[in-house]
């Protein structure tokens, strides 16, 4: 068991294969721009965010809110700006309508932070957005809520995704990050970055209809902490669920859960020959030894990632097992007075992730202090992006 700082030589590495040189060569990027090149698919919308004085009403009853902000959202656009905002160049696919609520999303993201906002394609008359209710913790134990409810804008048909090649060409990322919506043109897009080297980045946030062909597609997952458990309904711990989702996702070399005020675990693949029957321990254990282990941090920064050598995991059943090495990171401590706003600390969280993973040496433990750090920086304002830290800070 080692405790990880934030010096380079880690564990948990891993090295991706070179893209392919002709994709490199045929690409409009500036060859002077070595930022690390992030091309998002997904959700952009607005939110419209309550932030209620007291708990959330009960049905036909009555509350008053002291705050209305309204501001850019979505998964995706949200986790762009992340990633933006530390550093990388961003460009978001997505799809949104010709109305005013169209024109601010564009705006926010092209002109105030930086995305590319020139691959999304503009269409029909609704654009996404979604009313979120926030409470705070009125008794000290640091729970605060958050109730959204979202309505969608139109689908993005594969149709209107034009020449994926093109538009792969155009960007040059290093890596394409997919937030499980829109998923059939998610994996028309997903296939074609496979054929080219590109890292793939899926989150499984909850279940979606295509997403496990998508998932399939990644060679780096991120789920939240009820997905393992939704989709293997049969297991009967967050351990075995992650255990068996990792199982089936051969591609995957990387899968990270994320634990809310706990603070997240990954699993890191090493190999893939399949241990002898009867090895292995099980992955709820081990997690639970790196918890105790932790760190917690200071009142600045995350406490140091925590991780194992390389294990044989096995579920119950001892029926899946694969060697892998475990990461565990530690939330960064907040107080009830530091808790503003939740609203979008997975997406912060991720999109830290997929910055990181743009470099050949993708440091995951390095990575994920780094997204918990700027997932609480995010806590600290109103909405998704505003709190959402600057590399400079």
């Amino acid at each position: 068991m080692r405790t990880v700082d934030a010096k380079p030589a880690v564990l948990a590495r891993w090295r991706r294969p070179s893209p392919r040189t002709s994709s490199r060569a045929a690409s409009s990027r500036d060859p002077s721009d070595a930022r690390p090149a992030i091309l998002g698919f997904g959700s952009a919308g607005v939110d419209y965010i309550a932030k209620l004085d007291g708990a959330f009403p009960t049905p036909d009853a009555k509350t008053r809110a002291s705050e209305l902000e309204i501001v850019g959202g979505g998964n995706c656009a949200n986790a762009l700006v992340a990633a933006s905002r530390l550093g990388a160049r961003t460009a978001l696919v997505s799809k949104v309508g010709t109305d005013g609520v169209g024109t601010q999303i564009l705006t926010e993201l092209g002109e105030r932070e930086g995305v590319d906002v020139s691959h999304v394609v503009r269409r029909g008359n609704r654009s996404p957005f979604t009313y979120i209710m926030v409470t705070s913790s009125s008794n000290g134990d640091g729970e605060s809520t958050r109730t959204c409810v979202h309505t969608p804008g139109e689908t993005l048909e594969v149709e209107e995704l034009g020449d994926v090649a093109a538009l792969l060409e155009a960007v040059h990322p290093d890596v394409v990050f997919f937030d499980g919506r829109l998923t059939e043109s998610a994996i028309a897009l997903a296939r074609v970055a496979e054929t080219r080297g590109i890292r793939v980045l899926v989150e499984c946030e909850r279940l979606r209809d295509g997403l496990d062909e998508l998932v399939r597609l990644a060679d780096v997952v991120v789920t939240s902490k009820n997905y393992p458990l939704d989709r293997f309904t049969e297991t009967k711990t967050l351990g075995d669920a992650m255990t068996e989702m990792f199982a089936c996702l051969p591609k995957a070399k990387v899968m990270v859960t994320t634990l809310g005020a706990r603070g997240a675990v990954a699993l890191v693949r090493d190999g893939v020959e399949t241990p002898e029957v009867g090895e292995g321990t099980a992955l709820d254990d081990v997690v639970s030894r790196l918890e105790n282990a932790a760190l917690r941090g200071d009142d600045e920064t995350p406490g140091p990632s925590v991780e194992t050598e390389s294990l044989v995991i096995r579920d119950a059943s001892g029926e899946r097992r694969f060697k892998a090495k475990v990461v565990f990171t530690p939330a960064k401590r907040l107080t009830d007075n530091q808790v503003v706003d939740t609203t979008g600390a997975g997406d912060a969280f991720i999109g830290t992730l997929a910055m990181s993973a743009c470099s050949e040496d993708f440091n995951v433990a390095s990575a994920m202090r780094l997204g918990a750090y700027v997932a609480a920086t995010k806590c600290g304002g109103i909405g998704a992006r505003s709190a959402l830290p600057h590399r400079k800070d």
